[in-house]
């Protein structure tokens, strides 16, 4: 099963990780990971991007 839809991924110490939103299991729109913003290509309009 791919992911689709909002991820947030937390460390041990409650610090986030990583957040973002996939499509079909692909990482799309604006993500942070380890405190840097990186853009993938946009999500779907249809698609809750949790941003």
């Amino acid at each position: 099963m791919k992911k689709n839809g909002p991820y947030e991924f937390f460390h041990e110490n409650g610090q986030l990780a990583e957040k973002g939103a996939f499509n079909m299991g692909e990482q799309c729109g604006e993500w942070v990971e380890n405190g840097e913003t990186i853009t993938y290509d946009p999500c779907p309009p249809d698609l809750e991007d949790g941003n």
